[in-house]
């Protein structure tokens, strides 16, 4: 790795850090920003974007820096996104160089977040045109696949979280349940699941 990557907390720190916030964090807001404001200093980027697959289109979640480079505005950088979006979510795990696009004096990154064989999320890294090296590159794409393992912790942890949820609200129906069907008149009936409910 080069010497400006990393250059306050060693990775692993930053990375345990950020699986530690994964388990406990409240919503995706919170887990993406802190993603962001971990990758974009520590790869040198100059903004980054998490990007959620939803179906064939994408939702921008989280973004520090794109709006002054042009994303809402410019209608070429909308375009590379689309391409280079939909490239990400096709390729492998994590898709580096071949998803690269160079627009403005920038070169744009994305990287898949893949669960098995489904795209969920897409994170996108902005650096300056031939401002990162082959070897750069390569330490790049190791630590946002480590990133978007955490990414895919924190998702199957929201999911937990809302089965176990789920789980509860049957268990409660199901006990409201012997009391309504144990009611023969419609008034008493009534009184039950308005008293239960």
């Amino acid at each position: 790795m080069t010497s400006w990557m990393f250059a306050g907390e060693p990775p692993d720190a930053l990375l345990d850090e950020l699986t530690d916030l994964a388990s406990t964090a409240p919503s995706s807001d919170v887990i993406f920003a802190a993603i962001l404001k971990t990758a974009i200093p520590s790869t040198n980027a100059k903004a980054g974007a998490i990007w959620s697959a939803v179906g064939a289109n994408f939702r921008l979640e989280q973004e520090v820096g794109l709006v002054p480079l042009g994303i809402g505005a410019d209608i070429g950088l909308q375009a590379i996104h689309e391409d280079a979006l939909e490239l990400a979510t096709k390729g492998p795990k994590i898709v580096a160089s071949d998803s690269s696009r160079a627009y403005a004096g920038h070169e744009y990154r994305f990287y898949g977040c893949r669960d098995g064989d489904q795209s969920f999320l897409v994170f996108e890294l902005v650096h300056e045109i031939d401002s990162i090296g082959e070897v750069e590159q390569g330490a790049i794409a190791s630590f946002m696949s480590a990133l978007s393992e955490i990414a895919r912790d924190f998702r199957n942890t929201q999911t937990r979280r809302r089965l176990q949820s789920e789980e509860g609200l049957w268990r409660d129906l199901q006990s409201i349940l012997p009391p309504v069907y144990a009611s023969s008149q419609l008034e008493e009936l009534g009184y039950v699941v308005a008293n239960e409910g």
